[in-house]
């Protein structure tokens, strides 16, 4: 009968290996022997082929003859011929194995069927070896194909054997591909990167182009991939070079870089391939790189004060703290920024290694923050109006770092504003005017009935710019006609009450604590409720702030 020939590509004959092939490439024909073992733990054929004593040869093939029926323990080899044209190839069996041991040898293309020994069968050694026998046959250009040693005599194995092949290339071209990343990436990470190498691990230099592929998994997404010498389609490929890579040698890697969703989950998966380039050996053509995802940066806010702020305070401070809440360092510029409220007025903000814009901000800093960690604190200082009311709203905001979660990026700190609170100071008892005196601004001539006149006196008898108000001794004198005066700050409406009350031709004093305007003149107005003039004299003792 004729051999069964029907051979099969290389693709096809993947599924045909025996269970438990690694990702090495198949051994050629090396002239290395390769040893072996029959046991009685090794599969079993259902019949065995006919010794009938002539070798099969490259030039004189032969034919399965009729199989010896009967259940015979074997041994299955693998081999590819990794040239690009058939070859004649020789096999050699050495054993001291004899008797009952007697071990049978065969040759097939396209898989081996235990349960029907003559389906691809293209060569047997004819008989047992004694110590040695051989045979030849011709297999395909880049074509795996299988030795089976059978036992002779059922259940009997053989302590050893080698099988020594020649005639075809000792290995073929095999691409690998390896994928890394350093460390762990994070959600919301931008620029992170996987390097991608392609070696070759087989005897000849590759020829042809050569591709890679990347597969980048839910959860990123790639933004350029780049490599000395490879074409690549941005921005995740494939990549290609034509160059021959020599064996034991790699290609420039490949850097592809990718960014991480903000919700990417814990542990991503992600795959690159490689194919071309005349690979004779596709099982090791694929590289998956497992990636822990860490929680991304997530920065707080806090704003706080001390206590209470009180109506025209200067020099009133909030601090602002950055944290990172998240489970990785930040990344990139952090900002912080400040809504001041009506009522308050920045004057200045500050904190270490914080660049600030004056008086209120934004600032800014570049430097990684730890998770769990805390920037130094940044100290907002402002004045409060005098008229500023009773609860003042101040918030802050934090923005950039890789920040992963918006909801948690600004704080607020109501703060309870209380009626200006006064330190008094004294002075030595200071004549500031007196209108008797020549006309001038603090001298004469006297008020004139039923008029207003005003007075600054920030600067006057030790009377400072920030002073709420003013401790005095107030005289009239020389009043043409009854009536009343009215002292009240410059920056405010006049009040119904008087300050002091006079009679015709009466000298009168009265001591006040005079309201003076928070504009930093000091001043105050005098207003003449009389239908005459009068003369004012006002002598300063103190002053409160």
């Amino acid at each position: 009968m004729n051999r069964l020939t029907g051979f099969m590509a290389l693709g096809s004959l993947l599924s045909l290996w025996c269970a438990g092939v690694s990702e090495a490439q198949i051994p050629g024909c090396d002239g290395t022997p390769v040893s072996g073992s029959i046991t009685l733990s090794d599969p079993t054929q259902t019949s065995r082929l006919f010794r009938d004593g002539v070798p099969d040869t490259c030039a004189a093939p032969g034919t399965c003859g009729t199989p010896i029926a009967g259940t015979f323990h074997y041994r299955l080899h693998t081999f590819q011929n990794y040239a690009a044209t058939t070859t004649c190839v020789t096999v050699t069996v050495n054993t001291a194995c004899t008797g009952t041991n007697f071990v049978y040898a065969g040759a097939y293309i396209g898989g081996f069927n235990p349960a029907a020994i003559c389906t691809n069968n293209v060569a047997s050694i004819g008989g047992s070896p004694n110590p040695t026998a051989s045979m030849s046959f011709n297999v395909p250009g880049s074509t795996t194909f299988q030795i089976v040693v059978a036992e002779v005599t059922a259940n009997a194995g053989c302590a050893a054997y080698t099988l020594t092949l020649t005639g075809c290339p000792a290995s073929g071209v095999d691409l690998t591909i390896l994928k890394t990343h350093a460390g762990s990436f994070y959600q919301g990470q931008t620029g992170a990167t996987y390097t991608l190498t392609v070696s070759n691990i087989g005897g000849p230099p590759s020829s042809g182009s050569v591709a890679v592929t990347d597969t980048a998994p839910a959860g990123l997404t790639a933004t350029a991939i780049s490599g000395t010498g490879w074409n690549c389609t941005q921005p995740s490929g494939p990549c290609s070079r034509s160059d021959s890579l020599g064996a034991g040698a790699s290609y420039p890697v490949l850097t592809l870089t990718v960014n991480v969703a903000a919700g990417a989950p814990a542990s991503v998966v992600n795959t690159a391939n490689v194919a071309g380039g005349s690979d004779a050996n596709g099982l090791n053509n694929s590289s998956s790189d497992t990636t822990t995802v860490l929680p991304g940066p997530d920065l707080t806010i806090a704003k706080a004060h001390v206590g209470s702020f009180f109506q025209g305070q200067t020099g009133a401070t909030y601090t602002i703290t950055v944290n990172n809440a998240g489970g990785s360092p930040t990344v990139g510029t952090t900002t912080v920024t400040d809504t001041v409220p009506s009522g308050l007025a920045a004057t200045a903000i500050s904190g270490t290694g914080w660049n600030c814009t004056q008086p209120s901000g934004p600032c800014s800093r570049a430097d990684a923050l730890a998770a769990a960690a805390s920037f130094p604190p940044l100290t907002l200082t402002v004045d409060v109006a005098a008229g500023a009311p009773a609860s003042v709203t101040n918030t802050a905001g934090v923005s950039g770092g890789g920040d992963i979660n918006g909801v948690n990026n600004s704080a607020s700190d109501p703060t309870t504003v209380t009626p200006p609170h006064y330190s008094y100071y004294t002075v030595t008892p200071c004549r500031v005017l007196d209108t008797r005196n020549p006309t001038g601004p603090f001298g004469g001539p006297p008020l004139a009935p039923s008029a207003s006149r005003t007075y600054a006196l920030a600067g006057q008898c030790g009377v400072p710019s920030n002073a709420s108000a003013v401790s005095a001794n107030i005289t009239i004198t020389s009043p043409e006609q009854p009536g009343y005066l009215t002292l009240y700050p410059a920056d405010k409406p006049q009040p119904l009450a008087s300050s002091i009350n006079f009679s015709t031709g009466q000298t009168r004093a009265n001591n006040v604590v005079l309201q003076i305007s928070s504009d930093g003149t000091g001043s105050f107005v005098v207003f003449t409720g009389s239908l005459g003039t009068v003369d004012f004299i006002l002598d300063v003792t103190g002053f409160f702030r």
